[in-house]
């Protein structure tokens, strides 16, 4: 009877012994403890296929959304936060781009086409950078049919009837032209014609088109025609923002400043340290060794894995295998792997959190680059110098390397405040003229730096980026 037991104990404990040595392997080799790691949150998905809705109302977001009716002087901007069309309008687009991947008839143009036609009644939706095809497939669920296609910039939508409109795309140094494509949702021409009329409304803002107020000769390679400006008499309340990093990562960081024994830590730093190690790597933590180096810089690492605290609260992770990546492999698997880092960097915020949003992607010879900026009101949260706020390099079997500045944002509005949003007033009182300046585009943004509360200020991002003070209007 004993060995009648003893025997497939032996043999339970020898499968949970192998299991466990798969899981190890595992983890050191892709970083994750399963071939699949759980995204946390409370829309907890387990595998890529099935979150794309997940991820367009969280993570990919096109930098802005305007929409005309074609007369002149009123564009509007539609946000996340002041109107509820804001997540339909951009699932309906990436709908579409599925719709127009498999259309083979198309016009093909050079960039001016795009300029011709901004200004006409319709939507023009935008990345904000260069999105490889290969990632706009994978959030569409579609193969696009036409090669020549590398990259998608921005999509002008411009309904002709009920349901069907032109659809123009933004690829490079060409326009690829769609006719008659069917719209869906609030994209078709009824629907639209009844939100611009509810947005125009409610809108306090009230923009222009660069190509409507000047000859496109007088700025050409300069601005793009599509940005938005503002011309008119308009005074806009916008709120000042409080900006501080992590609460365990900056009190963790700011008493080790402190200790006077590195090698013989204080109960409450000790207590940081587990805590942010618990955090990070659940029931994992005991691999991980820590190391606090002369700077007081704080590390954690196994064999494999290099995670730093740097003294300002900042992020970085470095795979020590890197070198040994041979392929990059798909797109949506490397992601998901970034996705997989961001909750773990975010899981280190014990607030509601304010997910990054994607800001760039990038394609390299063997891996991919995905760039993260925070978003609060409407507007981006900009780093003085960096601009991204969360970089992260993945492949398709694992993360490769992170770079973290990592913040909780909450509203610090002072005394209602009214600033002057006059573009071309603003450029003059800073001795700029429109000719002179060469950009990728002009916008309201918080720019990082020092301070804890950040003023809105208006942003002109070529080469470098020109950062201009709003101009608050007395009474």
């Amino acid at each position: 009877m004993r060995k009648s037991i003893a025997y497939p104990l032996l043999i339970i404990l020898i499968l949970l012994t192998v299991f466990q040595s798969f899981m190890l392997i595992n983890y050191h080799s892709t970083g994750r403890l399963l071939p699949k790691k759980v995204i946390p949150g409370s829309n907890t998905v387990t595998d890529v296929m099935n979150f794309e809705e997940y991820l367009l109302e969280t993570y990919i977001q096109p930098s802005e959304i305007t929409m005309t009716s074609g007369e002149g002087l009123n564009v509007h901007k539609i946000t996340k936060q002041s109107s509820a069309y804001y997540t339909q309008i951009w699932k309906d687009t990436v709908t579409l781009l599925d719709t127009i991947s498999e259309l083979k008839v198309y016009e093909i143009y050079d960039a001016d086409k795009w300029n011709e036609m901004t200004g006409k009644s319709g939507y023009i939706v935008k990345f904000g950078y260069d999105c490889p095809i290969e990632f706009i497939n994978r959030i569409s669920d579609s193969v696009n049919t036409n090669n020549e296609i590398k990259s998608i910039d921005k999509i002008m939508i411009l309904p002709e009837s009920t349901d069907e409109g032109d659809v123009y795309i933004n690829s490079g140094e060409k326009v690829y032209r769609y006719i008659g494509v069917k719209l869906n949702g609030l994209l078709k021409g009824n629907e639209f014609l009844s939100i611009y009329e509810e947005i125009k409304q409610k809108s306090d803002i009230t923009y222009v088109y660069l190509n409507e107020v000047v000859s496109y000769d007088n700025f050409k390679g300069n601005i793009q025609p599509d940005t938005t400006v503002v011309i008119m008499d308009d005074s806009v309340a916008i709120g000042s923002i409080r900006v501080a990093g992590y609460e365990l990562l900056t009190e963790c960081m700011l008493n080790l400043q402190i200790e006077p024994d590195v090698n013989n830590l204080s109960p409450q730093v000790t207590r940081y340290i587990s805590e942010i190690k618990t955090k990070l790597f659940g029931v994992y933590s005991d691999i991980y060794r820590v190391i606090i180096a002369q700077n007081r810089d704080l590390t954690f690492s196994d064999q494999y894995n290099i995670y730093t605290i740097h003294t300002d609260g900042s992020v970085t992770y470095r795979y020590a295998s890197a070198s040994q990546i041979q392929e990059r492999g798909e797109i949506a698997l490397a992601f998901n792997n970034a996705l997989s880092m961001l909750a773990d960097l975010t899981s280190l915020s014990a607030t509601e959190k304010n997910p990054p949003v994607l800001a760039f992607v990038g394609i390299e010879e063997d891996c991919y680059e995905f760039r993260f900026v925070y978003r609060y009101n409407g507007y981006p949260v900009l780093l003085d110098k960096e601009k991204y706020c969360i970089s992260i390099t993945a492949t398709a079997d694992r993360v490769v390397a992170a770079d973290a500045n990592l913040f909780d944002i909450s509203d610090a509005s002072l005394p209602t405040v009214m600033y002057d949003l006059r573009t071309f007033n603003m450029l003059s009182e800073n001795d700029m003229a429109l000719g002179s300046i060469k950009a990728n585009g002009m916008y309201i943004a918080y720019m990082k730096d020092d301070s804890t509360v950040l003023l809105p200020k208006w942003i002109i991002e070529g080469e470098e980026i020109t950062v201009l003070g709003l101009k608050e209007v007395q009474d």
